[in-house]
């Protein structure tokens, strides 16, 4: 704490320049890059506000990979700081998200395999107090081919506001979500509580400029949630009952300090702690009847499980803007410090009656790491013309005492270049980008749990390093690869279309869970390898006229590959996968709709055999209408439905749910 309190003091005590964020780059954490010069998908948060979900990655799937994307292959920078979790942040906390699609997003935390995200929130400089309201309520159902459900609930309601006190902004949100898992009617089952999450978000900001152009501002996130279920089984042969609880706390403080010392010279300074906190418990009690007899047999087992973890982090990215006549040429250095820590436990209490009476077990783990890296980066700019940007990321890790210390250099470079500069009606732009890098910047101690996960937080993976319950961070000596990116994106009808198109070819290094005959479930390390073919048509079809449009299109072409060192075994797919928004308005009334399909997909029958089948899911359905008052200025209702329809055989909504209802949002 000495440390950072020197580093916070000198930091603050250097502020008295100049510093402000240029609306022409992008912050990806670690550095900077043009924006013009980047391919990059926005989605804005106003267009997934009429959605229920608690999972940002499950609502933004069309626009990224389809089907292929879930939390573990992305990475979130929220205002320019690298978060493990977006998901403390409610989509009211939100303005855009922009998505990455080059090299630049392995150096900022993104790992072979996963897609870097930025998210700006919402942040309010006007100098009178503003509120906002929005409230969702839906019906909850579960569709299975062969059961009946119950109907469960979903419930989300927020509260924002912002102001300023002097020169200083402030502003905060509080957000309460429940979110419940229907279960099956089955004949002699009684259902006490479904499973259910509680999940609590407050988010506190406040930001002031320090002179002209600089800039301090300071985010904290506590995110508390909890739930469990209980039920009741009864048969002929025995009846048990079941409960399972759960809660867990996450706690993120970031503190970013931006200042330029002259009109060339500038530097971000950010660092952050987040804590989270896990617990669960599963008790099950099982009464088996003999001959009538309900004393015959009883057994009682308690299971439960802990997990603390703890990170610090500083980042500080310096750079040199030098212009010269058409010239900019941009050396910059970053240098990022993260300590780890974390310990586990689990137990268990089995009673088995007259069988074999009580048994008791448990185990710990612990485990600690620094993670040191120092980026040297260079981009030169021609015009608005060219643009060439990279370095290389010097890594000085220490992981788990000595089991992992070594210094290696992973390099980057991305080249983007405008073909027709001077046209003022098209635009069409190349890009192209390299990267070697491993992740080792992203935790999933450090992330909330769903509804329908949180049962699987104390399973560990087979081996890795800083593996606790949930967590699986791969060996670094055998993650590292290669990744190629390549892109194009023209636009035309008056700018208002673009025509993307990006390639990627990437590979990384999994453990993957495999069964054999006679020996059982074993983990094995294969070679996965992936090559993707996106093309995308979005823009705003309707502009001027009384009924406006806006669309996007997404096709992703994949060609995956699954190898396994000593063994004859190899898989091999060529699925298509993507999704189609459409956004509508006119006059008082709007209308959106969400496709997300899977087409050519394996799905395995048995062990040798494999069938392909096509899914399309309707993501997403909503009508709203805007009402204005003055005492309810920006009032809007909505009805909407969430995966309203999908696929049989290969559903693409992760567990089967379908969601109608609506909400209101006002502000006052």
């Amino acid at each position: 704490m000495k440390f950072l309190n020197l580093m916070l003091c000198g930091v603050l005590a250097c502020a008295v320049a100049n510093a402000q964020t240029d609306s022409t780059y992008l912050d990806l954490g670690r550095m900077r890059a043009r924006k013009e010069f980047t391919q990059t998908t926005v989605i804005k948060a106003s267009d997934l506000a009429q959605m229920p979900f608690t999972n940002l990655s499950d609502a933004i799937r069309l626009w990224v990979n389809g089907s292929y994307t879930d939390k573990s292959t992305m990475v979130y920078v929220v205002d320019g700081v690298m978060i493990n979790d977006a998901d403390a942040y409610s989509i009211y906390d939100i303005e855009e998200i922009t998505i990455v699609q080059d090299g630049l997003s392995q150096p900022n935390g993104a790992g072979n395999l996963q897609t870097l995200a930025l998210i700006t929130t919402k942040k309010s400089r006007s100098a009178k107090p503003h509120f906002s309201f929005a409230g969702q309520a839906y019906v909850v159902d579960r569709k299975m081919d062969t059961e009946k459900n119950y109907f469960n609930f979903f419930n989300q309601y927020n509260l924002t506001g912002s102001g300023n006190i002097g020169k200083v902004a402030v502003g905060g949100s509080i957000n309460f979500l429940h979110d419940e898992m229907p279960v099956p009617k089955v004949d002699g089952e009684t259902v006490a509580t479904a499973p259910d999450l509680n999940r609590i978000r407050l988010h506190l900001w406040t930001q002031t400029d320090l002179g002209k152009k600089s800039k301090l501002s300071l985010h904290v996130n506590y995110t508390p949630q909890f739930g469990g279920g209980k039920y009741t089984e009864g048969a002929t042969s025995n009846e048990n009952a079941h409960s399972t609880d759960f809660n867990e706390t996450l706690i993120n403080a970031t503190l970013q300090l931006q200042t330029a010392f002259t009109s060339a010279l500038y530097n971000k300074f950010s660092v952050g702690y987040t804590t989270n906190k896990q617990k669960g418990a599963d008790d099950v009690m099982y009464n088996y009847f003999v001959n009538g007899d309900s004393t015959s047999f009883s057994r009682l087992g308690k299971f439960n499980a802990n997990l603390k973890g703890h990170t610090f982090f500083i980042n500080d990215n310096i750079g040199y803007n030098w212009r010269l006549k058409n010239w900019s040429v941009e050396p910059a250095v970053n240098v990022n410090f993260q300590s780890i820590k974390f310990d586990t436990y689990s137990g268990y209490f089995i009673d088995a009656g007259g069988l074999a009476g009580p048994s008791a077990g448990g185990s710990s783990r612990n485990g600690k790491g620094n993670f040191f890296t120092v980026t040297p980066s260079l981009a030169i700019t021609y015009k608005n013309i060219l643009n060439v940007q990279g370095g290389f990321v010097q890594d000085f890790s220490k992981l788990v005492e000595k089991d992992y210390e070594q210094s290696n250099a992973y390099p980057f470079v991305t080249v983007a270049a405008n073909v027709l500069p001077a046209n003022t009606q098209l635009i069409w732009k190349v890009y192209g980008s390299y990267a070697k890098t491993f992740a080792l910047n992203n935790f999933s101690m450090f992330q909330l749990d769903d509804l329908v996960s949180y049962n699987d937080l104390f399973s560990s993976p087979a081996t890795g390093f800083l593996s606790g319950p949930g967590t699986y961070i791969p060996q670094p000596a055998k993650n590292y690869n290669e990744r190629y990116q390549a892109g194009s994106d023209f636009s035309f009808f008056k700018k208002r279309i673009t025509l993307g198109y990006n390639y990627l070819n990437a590979s990384d290094v999994q453990y993957v869970q495999l069964t054999f005959p006679g020996t059982g479930i074993m983990y094995f390390p294969g070679k996965y390898t992936t090559e993707r073919h996106q093309v995308s048509v979005v823009g705003e079809v309707l502009q001027n006229s009384p009924v406006k449009w806006r669309t996007g299109v997404f096709v992703n072409f994949f060609k995956n590959n699954l190898n396994f060192d000593g063994l004859d075994l190899a898989f091999d797919e060529k699925p298509y996968s993507g999704g189609w928004t459409n956004r509508f308005s006119y006059k008082r009334l709007s209308f959106g709709a969400d496709l997300l399909y899977l087409l050519n997909k394996d799905v395995a029958l048995s062990p040798n055999k494999t069938e392909k089948h096509n899914s399309i899911l309707l993501q997403n359905i909503y009508l709203a209408y805007a009402l204005h008052s003055k005492a309810l200025p920006n009032m809007s209702v909505y009805i909407s439905s969430r995966n309203l329809a999908d696929s049989n055989i290969m559903p693409l909504a992760s567990d089967n749910r379908r969601f109608y209802g609506g909400g209101v949002k006002f502000d006052f």
